[in-house]
């Protein structure tokens, strides 16, 4: 659960909000109405024997009836039937409606394999469903961005012409060495998300049946589309078969599916292990870091009014945070201005693991004089200052940043050398002597628990720094 959906469930009462949500259905437009009542008609649930209900994953939870098109609200990770969802959003509310989270964007994503199986099911009790109008696949943010992106193809209908079913795995694979590139995309775009979001079962099948070799070599294709959907595929297979070069070079292509996944997969890498966070930086010099950064740092930028979800943001903080790690890469991180990115998410995030990587990647950064100004004045000696263990109690002497055995680097002495740079700016020195800091300084300075090498070379120079009149 992500930080914003916990703020809204602090007083959401789900009893009233779906009574709210049936009564804005029922008021929606006339030709919404009409819409809906005339799926009700063939997907009603008096179709079939209560005895063969139907799985719970497979009804919209806003209908309540099997879905005809599920699709994924990208932002809160909930799946709704793409008639229902957008009737809810034609009705003027901009709130997801079981979770009643806030929305910044309505990006929808269509989720073939769970389609394929309710139709499958449907087929199987005999439950008549009434065909997908092609043109109804278009999501609410690709009619506000005038249409879809041209690499974007509707995968169903691709595959549909070759007479292969969207659920048929083997058949699938098959058309990898189709001569119609439209097929060759939507076989690797259908079985991507069936590797993403599929069960067990889907995914031993796709493992079963895919050439890695036949993806890899499609990632020297000269098409753009057929490019993203192999690297997607690569990404969610079991097992090595993307180096962190591979996954950085697919950030630059410009598939914003495909850029979000490779981010997350260097997340799930990578996530609070200095060495692995160091070889991301690495890979980045070696990658390329201007283009990786102009690829990035938009993602990452919360002041953007765009629908990416926060989660993808992180993800993207994250990897700018690695890039911190590279003494080599600091000057041009510097010069992006990623300090008060990198302080927002260490201010507002609930990940403790990302937040001790932040407070790193932002010592770092105050060794530089330019640096360590755009971290005061972006509120970051407030930061540093709360996580001195005196000041909270949440942060012991022995809480580490990293995971790895040979990183011993704790909270305390982080949020010290940061201080330490950071007190060379005589603004900086000011606020921290205003603020109780020296007082707290001192009782670490009392406390034995605190590495003692540090103390000598930092904290005690920190302390003397502060209470010199100069």
């Amino acid at each position: 659960m992500t930080h914003s959906e916990i703020e809204a469930g602090k007083q959401f009462d789900k009893a009233a909000w779906m009574e709210n949500m049936s009564v804005s259905i029922r008021n929606s437009a006339a030709a919404s109405k009409k819409r809906l009542s005339n799926l009700k008609s063939t997907r009603s649930f008096k179709n079939f024997d209560e005895g063969k209900d139907a799985p719970k994953e497979y009804v919209c939870p806003v209908s309540l009836q099997l879905m005809r098109d599920p699709v994924l609200l990208v932002e809160t990770g909930q799946v709704y039937d793409r008639e229902s969802i957008d009737g809810w959003f034609k009705s003027g509310h901009n709130t997801d409606p079981v979770t009643g989270v806030r929305l910044k964007g309505k990006r929808l994503s269509p989720v073939f394999p769970l389609r394929s199986a309710i139709y499958d099911f449907a087929k199987k009790h005999s439950i008549e469903l009434e065909p997908i109008d092609e043109s109804d696949e278009r999501s609410l943010d690709e009619q506000e961005n005038g249409g879809k992106d041209p690499m974007d193809i509707e995968p169903a209908a691709a595959v549909g012409l070759a007479g292969i079913s969207v659920y048929d795995v083997q058949a699938l694979c098959s058309l990898f060495h189709s001569a119609n590139m439209s097929e060759r995309i939507a076989s690797m775009k259908l079985l991507a998300d069936m590797a993403r979001y599929g069960d067990s079962k889907q995914m031993k099948r796709v493992t079963k049946c895919i050439s890695v070799d036949t993806l890899t070599s499609s990632l020297a294709s000269d098409s753009p589309g057929l490019r993203a959907q192999a690297a997607r595929l690569l990404l969610h297979l079991p097992g090595d078969h993307v180096s962190l070069l591979q996954c950085l070079q697919f950030i630059k292509l410009p598939n914003t599916q495909l850029r979000e996944e490779a981010m997350l997969s260097i997340w799930q890498t990578a996530y609070r292990n200095r060495s692995k966070m160091q070889d991301v930086a690495k890979a980045v010099e070696e990658s390329g870091t201007q283009e990786l950064i102009d690829a990035i740092k938009p993602l990452a930028d919360t002041t953007r009014n765009d629908d990416t979800p926060e989660e993808v943001r992180a993800y993207a903080a994250f990897v700018l945070c690695c890039m911190v790690l590279r003494p080599s890469l600091r000057g041009t991180m510097i010069h992006e201005e990623v300090a008060p990115l990198l302080l927002h998410f260490l201010n507002t995030t609930t990940d403790v693991g990302f937040r001790f990587c932040l407070l790193k990647a932002c010592q770092y950064l105050c060794e530089d004089p330019r640096g360590r100004q755009q971290i005061r004045q972006a509120g970051g000696t407030r930061i540093f200052v709360l996580h001195l263990p005196p000041r909270n109690k949440l942060v012991l002497y022995s809480t580490r940043l990293f995971l790895d055995w040979f990183a011993w680097v704790t909270v305390a002495e982080t949020a010290v050398k940061g201080m330490f740079h950071l007190s060379k700016d005589d603004g900086a020195r000011q606020e921290m002597r205003t603020t109780g800091t020296i007082a707290a300084l001192r009782a670490m300075n009392r406390e034995s628990k605190f590495q003692e090498a540090c103390r000598h070379k930092y904290l005690g120079p920190l302390i003397g720094r502060l209470t010199t009149s100069t």
